[in-house]
């Protein structure tokens, strides 16, 4: 078999052409079930990775969001001794979750609350 490593993300990974995969599929699924990735290319580009499942499972699994991940942090460490100030750290951070605070909504200067302002005064595009 004409194969090849790659050196993918400092990891070593075998590389076989989709006709040479096809020819040594029952070999190269015993690799992906012992852990290792397989690369395939088409034309010496690589197209598809060949995993195991216990891989795919870690990968699809489900992550924890950033609170619960922090939540979790917190519980395990104690800030105060790590000398950590939660609001320094993180006072500048934007929400991402799309909720826009009264204070924020009222504050940003593109913003327009409809229940302050007049139906004549509302150039706002909602």
């Amino acid at each position: 078999m004409a194969s090849y490593m790659a050196i993918v993300f400092g990891e070593v990974m075998p590389e076989y052409s989709i006709a040479e995969a096809k020819n040594h599929l029952p070999q190269l699924v015993r690799e992906a079930e012992a852990g290792q990735d397989v690369r395939l290319t088409r034309r010496g580009k690589p197209v598809a990775t060949l995993i195991s499942m216990a891989r795919r499972r870690e990968l699809t699994a489900a992550r924890r969001s950033f609170w619960e991940a922090y939540q979790g942090f917190r519980r395990e460490y104690d800030l105060a001794a790590l000398e950590i100030d939660p609001d320094e750290v993180y006072g500048n951070v934007r929400d991402q979750s799309g909720r826009v605070s009264r204070s924020s909504a009222r504050n940003h200067p593109s913003s327009m609350v409809r229940s302050r302002q007049s139906p004549s005064r509302m150039t706002s595009s909602w």
